[in-house]
């Protein structure tokens, strides 16, 4: 089986560059009350891919009692089959979905609960107004984050890991069909077609 990952070399070094900024910023949402001065947008990062994590009971996390969420990107690896990250800075966060389409706005936590507060989509049509508020139980551990859905919707904990591309395929993420394809864009409206 062939597997093809399509990466622009302005993408890597531009999707670099962001993580640097993100990691060099202050970590501290509370020093951010409405995300000023935060360069993550809706369409900042655009994914497609047709790999996904690995669909396993996440049966190791830590007690899901809070921590501190550093700024980063957070991809899904394990506890469902499927594609989805967060990218984190400061206050703002950037829900990305797999296939072109995300959605934006503000997080908080409180002890162990993490919510966020999404008000902006955006896909190939461009940002529009929307009204969501998802909230889990969490946990940070190095560089994992593990969200229970208190509402019920995916059943399990899920267990997310910083990543330095969302291409990059590991143990736990990676291609289990055969029209394998990953793409990222940074900072572009999100193409109309399917990247595979």
């Amino acid at each position: 089986m062939m597997k093809s990952i399509q990466t622009n070399p302005l993408h890597v070094i531009f999707f670099a560059t962001l993580l640097c900024l993100m990691a060099c910023s202050d970590d501290d949402p509370s020093n951010d009350d409405d995300g000023g001065g935060s360069t993550l947008q809706c369409s900042t990062i655009g994914w497609c891919t047709s790999y996904d994590a690995l669909d396993e009971d996440v049966d190791d996390a830590p007690p899901l009692n809070g921590g501190t969420i550093a700024n980063g990107v957070y991809r899904l690896q394990r506890g469902t089959f499927g594609s989805i990250a967060y990218a984190f800075e400061g206050n703002t966060v950037v829900e990305i979905s797999s296939n072109f389409g995300n959605r934006s706005g503000t997080w908080e936590a409180d002890g162990g609960r993490l919510t966020m507060t999404l008000t902006t989509s955006c896909d190939f049509e461009g940002d529009r107004d929307t009204d969501a508020t998802i909230e889990y139980d969490f946990a940070v551990q190095g560089n994992k984050l593990y969200l229970f859905d208190v509402d019920g919707f995916n059943n399990g904990i899920h267990e997310y890991k910083t990543i330095n591309s969302l291409c990059e395929e590991d143990a736990e993420f990676q291609c289990r069909v055969s029209n394998c394809a990953c793409t990222e864009i940074t900072n572009q409206q999100f193409p109309e077609e399917n990247c595979f």
